[in-house]
């Protein structure tokens, strides 16, 4: 794969941000609202997905900046284990801080597996904690 197209195909991961910043479903984001967010015009957005035009490195850049994600995250072809592994802390972390903030006693081991399945359901969508998944989890205990 292009870089350019590695780019595109690693921005979409971050349309929960955009929803988030909205405070709208995930499942509501268009292209379109996405790229005027983005502060694009929508046909480039389109000439990206569909693969008529590339990005490039400054149009990468300035996302990364609006996303507030590390600079050069965009152009990440293979898995950077720095990221990953910053972001499975994250994962552990917000599991601890939810047991702690509701007063929830759990053993490790189970505290393991809910800030495992968080963590690869974050890893596949933009390196997201969904909250939503994290209650649901917690709830069966």
């Amino acid at each position: 794969m292009k870089l350019e197209t590695q780019r595109f195909f690693n921005l979409e991961k971050f349309k929960w941000k955009y929803a988030q910043d909205m405070d709208i479903d995930a499942s509501r984001v268009t292209d379109k609202s996405f790229a005027s967010w983005l502060g694009i015009a929508p046909k480039y957005y389109s000439n990206w997905k569909n693969q008529k035009k590339f990005m490039n490195s400054v149009s990468a850049r300035k996302f990364e900046k609006k996303l507030d994600i590390p600079q050069f995250t965009l152009d990440v072809i293979h898995v950077q284990e720095d990221i990953f592994s910053e972001f499975q802390k994250d994962c552990f972390l917000e599991v601890r801080k939810h047991m702690i903030d509701h007063s929830i006693n759990i053993d490790s081991t189970t505290e393991i597996s809910i800030a495992s399945q968080l963590f690869h359901q974050g890893k596949a969508n933009g390196l997201r904690i969904d909250q939503a998944l994290l209650r649901q989890l917690t709830l069966t205990l």
